[in-house]
């Protein structure tokens, strides 16, 4: 601006020819600056289109964090769960290896009760069939008495006292003893060891509980179909308002395998396994 008012005022001091080659320089350098200035506004438009694309690469980005952040936080629950899955076979290989034990416990056990039974021939375990014994004949000799053979006096006098034992005189018959219940007895807990208690079932009623620090509290029993219940006896346990309430703890147990000296089941979903001492 101030180069062009200087060459205003040099102007009447200068020849005709050279103002005019002044005033086609100025009007050449308006031209360009024309040039120049749209060139700028161009350049303006394509940077603010470059802005738009950079903010919805923004958002993009953005969207793309966020659901980084979601798969992680599915990534860390499937880790957790794959722990669980972990913990799960560590301890069905335990319950694996217990029940192996327990395999080669069950087979010498039946290996002894085969060697009994190869001993004892007369030991079965089967229905006793009653042994039928043969009739006693007489002999009739001519002189009309009755005489019989060595054999069938002996055969004779050995069952003269068992007919002699008429029900009168023997009174009531007797009758068979019931099978003792297979589960009375102890139990001590073998598997987990996490904690050390048992089951004392004296008949078909009672029992006791013992607990890890060697108490006994007594209880009641009873077994339908697999399922073996313990009810201990009522408690009263009073409540945060102050009133009472009366409550019957029960402990359930599902039988999965018996046998004479082992016993195997499941309570709260876990596996338990008891012997007898």
């Amino acid at each position: 601006m101030i180069k062009a008012l200087l060459v205003l005022i040099a102007l009447p001091f200068l020849s005709g020819c050279v103002a005019w080659e002044i005033r086609d320089d100025l009007r050449m350098a308006n031209f360009q600056v024309n040039d120049v200035k749209c060139d700028l506004e161009k350049v303006h438009g394509q940077l603010d289109g470059l802005k738009s694309t950079l903010d919805t690469t923004n958002e993009e980005l953005a969207q793309v964090k966020s659901a980084l952040g979601l798969t992680n936080s599915d990534l860390s629950t499937a880790n957790a769960a794959l722990g669980t899955v972990h913990e799960r076979l560590r301890l069905l290989q335990s319950i694996d290896a217990s029940m192996t034990k327990l395999d080669g416990h069950l087979a010498s056990l039946r290996r002894t009760i085969s060697k009994l039974d190869d001993v004892i021939p007369f030991f079965e375990f089967g229905d006793e069939t009653p042994v039928e014994t043969p009739p006693v004949t007489a002999v009739t000799t001519d002189g009309g008495e009755t005489s019989s053979s060595p054999a069938a006096a002996t055969e004779t006098s050995a069952a003269a006292p068992t007919a002699a034992a008429t029900p009168t005189d023997a009174g009531p018959a007797q009758t068979s003893k019931p099978k003792r219940n297979p589960l009375i007895g102890t139990w001590i807990r073998q598997f987990p060891k996490d904690q050390v208690d048992g089951l004392i079932l004296l008949d078909e009623t009672h029992a006791y509980y013992l607990t890890g620090g060697g108490s006994k509290i007594p209880a009641t029993w009873a077994i339908s179909g697999s399922t073996l219940t313990l009810t201990f006896e009522p408690q009263t346990v009073k409540k945060p308002d102050g009133t009472s309430e009366t409550k019957t703890p029960v402990r359930v147990w599902t039988i999965i395998i018996q046998s004479p000296r082992t016993l195997t089941m499941e309570s709260d979903r876990m596996v338990q396994v008891f012997a007898k001492p």
